[in-house]
């Protein structure tokens, strides 16, 4: 069978005793895509552990509630009913006024994409809610929510007409489009919570309740306001799936970002809190991470860098997207990454009772098919290998 491989890709397949199957420019740093959030994803572990829970921070006052944005990735429509449960105790007298506090990533902390509606672009921000996404059917009258969980708020409405101006969006169809500035996702952000406090309760919510943003930079509650930490019901292991069985975009860039120990937290202040983990963690002479989903193509890790990553991060390898191939009996797990002209994958194979690493790069222009036939290649040439 031809390989699918050229001269001027990486490659490295590796058994987990160190016995190296194929190796093909394994030091040459090449544009990971999305091979990165294995990286991110190890750093975040290694930080705060597979069972972390992320809270939260509420304030409330005599008639107000105030929102520390803490960088939450994973705030899902049903997180909302357990949130408004567990406010409803702490609520005196009718919330009049919910405040916004974005303040714990810095408001130019964004990514430099062209402006685009899909989900994977969707903007970075310190109050997010469903990835910053909504997910709506157009009717003959407008939208409506096509999650039952999800309540049609305004920014969607919104965000909708203004998507409706640039793309076509026929009746009775469905779109999930993100929210396009952090200052909308925080909004919906609200708008998502004061339906969930009104659905617990009629009475924890005024008629007409205002919106507000003020951005703090302590993250700290006001003498007098009652101080609530609520985590989220999801651990980071549960997140994690997310962002590398779908490559999540807004879940590892979140994380990113909440590793760097600065306050307010930006991309320059992170990528300098990585790379001295990486100097603690391993023997890498020279790489450049510069965000934590591998949308940037300023990113550079080699081959052998990534199946560094994937040894550390093999005790969680089922967080990966499983993939099967009919007539080779092995377990396969797969992170992908695509890019404009890169193609590269890293995972592994489990097969006769060991454990295999492999990683390729191809940064030229390739169709997406050879990409399976290029793990195919690598999965066949570990099922014949005889061990030895």
């Amino acid at each position: 069978t031809t390989s699918p491989f050229e001269a001027e890709d990486a490659l490295l397949v590796m058994e987990s005793s160190g016995r190296v199957l194929e190796a093909q420019n394994v030091d040459r740093l090449l544009m990971p895509a999305s091979t990165l959030k294995l990286f991110t994803a190890l750093a975040s572990i290694d930080r705060w552990g597979a069972g972390y829970h992320w809270p939260t921070t509420f304030c409330i006052g005599e008639s107000s509630l105030l929102i520390q944005g803490s960088g939450d990735p994973y705030f899902i429509s049903e997180e909302f009913a357990l949130l408004a449960a567990e406010l409803r105790s702490e609520l005196s007298q009718p919330i009049e006024e919910v405040v916004l506090n974005p303040g714990l990533f810095a408001e130019a902390t964004q990514r430099t994409l062209i402006e685009v509606n899909d989900p994977y672009a969707a903007p970075l921000s310190a109050i997010a809610a469903n990835f910053n996404t909504v997910k709506l059917r157009r009717t003959p009258l407008g939208f409506e929510s096509a999650e039952v969980q999800t309540p049609l708020t305004q920014v969607a409405q919104e965000r909708a007409q203004q998507v409706l101006q640039t793309e076509a969006w026929p009746v009775g169809s469905f779109k999930r489009i993100n929210l396009g500035t952090p200052e909308l996702a925080r909004r919906h952000f609200a708008e998502l919570l004061i339906e969930a406090l009104r659905n617990e309760s009629a009475d924890l919510v005024t008629e007409s309740v205002k919106l507000r943003t003020e951005t703090r930079t302590n993250g700290r509650c006001e003498a007098g306001s009652k101080r609530v930490d609520y985590v989220n019901s999801r651990p980071w292991s549960q997140m994690l799936r997310g962002a590398l069985e779908y490559s999540n975009n807004l879940i590892s860039d979140h994380a990113f970002l909440a590793l760097a120990k600065s306050h307010p937290k930006t991309f320059v202040e992170a990528q300098e809190t990585v790379r001295q983990w990486v100097g603690e963690r391993f023997d890498w002479q020279a790489f450049k991470v510069v965000d934590g989903s591998g949308l940037s193509r300023a990113n550079r890790l080699s081959a052998r860098q990534l199946v560094d990553v994937l040894v550390a991060f093999a005790p969680h390898r089922e967080l990966l997207k499983q993939y099967e191939m009919p007539g080779l009996s092995a377990r396969i797990w797969g992170k992908t990454g695509t890019l404009n002209d890169v193609r590269a994958m890293a995972g592994y194979v489990e097969h006769d009772g060991r454990l295999y690493y492999y990683v390729y790069l191809i940064n030229r222009a390739l169709r997406f098919e050879p990409r399976q036939a290029a793990l195919k290649a690598v999965v066949a040439q570990i099922v014949a290998d005889d061990g030895r």
